[in-house]
């Protein structure tokens, strides 16, 4: 592929191996012996790495900062680029928005709907944090979520400002890609912005269309899991979304 978006967690706090203390090397250099691997991808491949609050090397508060990369080979370090969670990257022409957080999974348990025709459900909460302009529109979050409300609020580092092109948000449900057309809320009240939101203009409050995707968990266990694969034409328009087991 010419780019890659892997989202945490790379070092599972969860793992049995992990939680048991079986490991007899440092968190951090089992992490970068995972990176080493991106040395077999084709020179011109750019690998995008999102942490996640379950990576046990990493720092655990929501949003997070990219990893550190000081102790990775050179040649590793030029293959990665490696962006907070969450994230918004640009290649080709194309933005991807991202984030490591289930936040499907935390709407899918909050979320009340009534309406007397049928709709997409996986679209519908992924349409949430499109409307909102937020890689997290659930409060008070989840528990387990160790979202820094006062960061986030602070830094707009939860905000997602422009609708993208495409919005990866892996999630333990059932994977996914839809094309989610969406309204985005505007806050007329003056002076009115909440933790978890901020004001848009007026002039952006167009309709937005965007894909959506949940491309499952790469790994389940022992086995295979499953991952999204985009195609891309040369003038950067997005032809396809495919879901794809290993």
């Amino acid at each position: 592929p010419d780019f890659l978006v892997l989202n945490g967690p790379f070092v599972d706090k969860d793992h049995p191996i992990v939680k048991a203390g079986q490991v007899d090397v440092e968190f951090e250099d089992l992490f970068d012996l995972c990176c080493e691997s991106f040395r077999k991808l084709p020179r011109e491949t750019k690998v995008v790495l999102v942490p996640s609050v379950r990576d046990v090397h990493h720092d655990p508060a929501y949003p997070q900062p990219p990893f550190r990369t000081n102790g990775m080979p050179g040649d590793v370090r030029e293959k990665i680029i490696c962006a907070p969670n969450p994230a918004v990257v640009s290649c080709s022409g194309v933005t991807i928005g991202a984030t490591s957080h289930d936040i499907l999974k935390h709407l899918s348990g909050s979320e009340l709907h009534r309406s007397s025709s049928s709709s997409d459900r996986m679209a519908r909460l992924a349409s949430h944090v499109l409307q909102q302009r937020n890689f997290y529109p659930l409060s008070p979050p989840a528990p387990g979520t160790c979202l820094d409300s006062k960061l986030a609020s602070e830094k707009d580092a939860i905000f997602l400002p422009n609708s993208p092109d495409v919005l990866v948000l892996p999630s333990d449900l059932n994977p996914f890609a839809r094309e989610v057309s969406v309204q985005p809320s505007v806050h007329t009240r003056d002076g009115h912005v909440g933790v978890f939101s901020t004001k848009i203009p007026e002039s952006s409050a167009q309709e937005a269309s965007c894909i959506c995707v949940n491309p499952g968990r790469l790994a389940k266990g022992p086995t295979g899991g499953t991952f999204c694969l985009l195609d891309v034409t040369p003038s950067g328009e997005l032809e396809k979304a495919t879901i794809k087991r290993i």
